[in-house]
């Protein structure tokens, strides 16, 4: 699944550890510094090219601001404006984020989430 090569690419690059502080299709109530990664649909394939556009968000969770905030420009850098390139299996023409690194406030422990919206071209 692309999300998994996703995680393992943060991983790889030293962002953080997959099931300790990078988790995939849900975010836990521990650890309070960690990422998670969701599927959030994307866009018409294009079948007579044989092109996909899935997206996905990360939510970033620290329990200081600038630390969040920090974590996100780093997948930020990592995907913002990348061509041509492989995760596992799959082939990436191009991704680019829909929006800067953005708070969307405090959970119910006051630690601060930020979102990015990573949006990915993929051969089919």
């Amino acid at each position: 699944m692309l999300i998994e090569e996703i995680a393992k690419f943060l991983q790889t690059n030293g962002i953080g550890a997959l099931g300790n502080d990078i988790f995939i299709g849900f975010q836990p109530a521990e650890p309070d510094d960690c990422i998670t990664i969701l599927e959030t649909g994307g866009y018409r394939p294009d079948y007579i090219e044989a092109i996909r556009y899935p997206t996905f968000q990360f939510i970033v969770r620290n329990i200081d601001y600038a630390q969040a905030n920090s974590k996100a420009e780093e997948i930020f850098a990592l995907f913002h404006s990348k061509e041509n390139y492989s995760l596992g299996d799959f082939y990436i023409y191009y991704s680019e984020f829909a929006q800067e690194p953005t708070y969307i406030g405090q959970d119910t422990n006051g630690r601060y989430e930020i979102s990015l919206n990573l949006e990915i071209t993929r051969r089919y």
